[in-house]
C-alpha cells in the first residue's frame, strides 16, 4: 500500500492499493500542516531553545515556558493568545507528550497538552484539600479560548462559576458535581457533594474546531447544542433527545454499490433501555445542522436502523449499508457531497432511557467514524474509505 502524497489534505490521506483500488482515509482532526505549498506530517515533539519549548510543525505555533505555567499560541490565521496560570510555584517537565507542572497549589498539578488543533490545559485536583478558586491571565484574542468546564474521575460534571475582570479569568468550583443526564433534565436539585477524585478543571482548549458543528444534539422541546463533548439520544425525564452526525466530502461516485457501511461510536454511558432509530438525511448534499436546521427536521431515508444492546465505555459499531446506498443512488448525488445521520429518540417508559457518546470535542475519546467499502458503477474496483467525522 503506497500513499499518494500529492493527494494529501489537512485531514486526509489517499493510498494506492494496486489493481485500480484506492483507499481514502479522512480524519476529523488535522494530520498534516501546510508549508511551502506542501503538506507535511504533524509533529508535536517540542524543541528547547533559550529555555523556551517551541512546537511549530503543526497548523499553529506554540511556545511553552517550563519555569512558568504559561504558553503563547499563534493560530493558523495569525491570531495570538497568551495564557498564564497565576501561581507562585512552576516547574514543568515534558512527560508522555504533555508538560506537567507538579504541586502548583496544594494537592494540585497543572498540565499543558499540545494537540493537532490547539492546546489543551487542565488542573488536576488530587483531593478535597486542593483549592477551589483559581486565576488565569489571558492576553490577546480571547475568542480562541473555549468555556471553562470540569469533570470528576467518575465522569460527573463539576459546578463552576467564572468571569473576566479585564485580562484576569476568575474561576471557582462550588464543590458540587452532577450526572450529566440529570443536568440535561433541568432538575434544580441535580447537584450533590459526592465527588470522585481526582477532579479535572479544563479552562483553555484553543480553537473551537469548525467541524465540531458536524456533530450535535438537540432537545425536541428546546435546546440545540453543537459545542458539548458528548451527544445524547433517547428519552430524558420527559424530554426527547436527538443526535446528529454529518460526514462531509464523501468521495463515492453516484450509483456505486455499497458493499458495507459501518458507523463506530465511542459510548460513554447507557441509561435504562434506550430506543433510538438511526436514519439518513435524504438529500443530495446534507447541510450542517443548526438552530434553524434541527435534527428532527431531516427528510428521513426509507432505510433505518434501531440501536440495541449497546455497551457502556466501548466502541460500538452498527451497519448502515441500506441508508448509505439510498443516498448514493439519488440522481442528484455527486462525489464529495456530505452525508448525515439522525439519531432519533423514541418515548420509553421510565425517567431515563438514553445513550451518550463522544463528540468531536471530547478530549479523551474518539469521535464517530464511518467506514465504507464500495464498488464503482460499471467497474470492478472496490475502493474502501474510512471517514472520521
Amino acid at each position: 500500500m503506497r500513499e499518494l502524497k500529492k493527494k494529501r489534505t489537512f485531514s486526509s490521506k489517499t493510498y494506492d492499493l494496486g489493481g485500480y483500488k484506492k483507499r481514502l482515509s479522512i480524519h476529523q482532526t488535522p494530520i498534516h500542516y501546510k508549508r511551502d505549498d506542501l503538506f507535511h506530517e504533524i509533529d508535536l515533539t517540542p524543541t528547547l531553545t533559550n529555555n523556551v519549548y517551541l512546537i511549530d510543525k503543526t497548523p499553529y505555533a506554540l511556545r511553552i515556558l517550563p519555569d512558568e505555567c504559561a504558553y503563547r499560541y499563534t493560530s493558523f490565521t495569525g491570531d495570538v493568545v497568551t495564557v498564564s496560570l497565576l501561581t507562585e510555584s512552576a516547574n514543568g517537565s515534558y512527560i508522555d507528550n504533555k508538560f506537567v507542572y507538579s504541586d502548583v497549589f496544594k494537592d494540585t498539578d497543572y498540565e499543558i497538552r499540545p494537540m493537532s488543533t490547539g492546546c489543551a490545559t487542565k488542573l488536576v485536583l488530587k483531593s478535597s484539600d486542593a483549592p477551589k478558586s483559581w486565576q488565569w491571565k489571558i492576553e490577546g484574542n480571547k475568542d480562541l479560548i473555549l468555556p471553562l468546564k470540569g469533570f470528576d474521575s467518575a465522569g460527573n460534571v463539576v459546578e463552576l462559576n467564572y468571569s473576566y475582570d479585564g485580562d484576569i479569568l476568575l474561576a471557582n468550583w462550588t464543590g458540587r458535581v452532577s450526572n450529566s443526564f440529570v443536568l440535561r433534565s433541568k432538575k434544580k436539585d441535580g447537584w450533590n457533594s459526592e465527588v470522585s477524585y481526582p477532579v479535572f478543571i479544563d479552562p483553555t482548549v484553543n480553537e473551537a474546531i469548525v467541524t465540531g458543528a458536524d456533530d450535535n444534539s438537540s432537545s425536541v422541546g428546546s435546546s440545540f447544542d453543537n459545542n458539548n463533548n458528548t451527544l445524547f439520544a433517547g428519552y430524558l425525564f420527559g424530554d426527547l433527545r436527538n443526535a446528529g452526525l454529518r460526514f462531509p466530502s464523501v468521495a463515492i461516485p453516484q450509483g456505486s454499490t455499497i458493499n458495507s457501511a459501518v458507523i463506530q461510536l465511542y459510548v460513554n454511558l447507557v441509561a435504562g433501555s434506550p430506543d433510538v432509530d438511526v436514519v439518513g438525511d435524504d438529500q443530495d448534499d446534507a447541510p450542517v445542522f443548526s438552530e434553524s436546521n434541527r435534527i428532527s427536521s431531516v427528510t428521513p431515508t426509507t432505510a433505518s436502523v434501531n440501536l440495541a444492546s449497546i455497551s457502556t465505555n466501548t466502541a460500538y459499531t452498527f451497519t448502515v449499508n441500506d441508508i448509505v446506498q439510498e443516498i448514493i443512488d439519488r440522481t442528484g448525488w455527486s462525489t464529495s457531497n456530505a452525508i448525515q445521520f439522525a439519531f432519533i429518540g423514541n418515548v420509553v417508559g421510565g425517567s431515563i432511557n438514553a445513550i451518550q457518546f463522544a463528540a468531536f470535542e471530547h478530549a479523551t475519546r474518539l469521535e464517530a467514524q464511518l467506514d465504507i467499502d464500495y464498488t464503482v458503477a460499471g467497474g470492478g474496483n472496490t475502493p474502501s474509505i474510512l471517514i472520521g467525522l
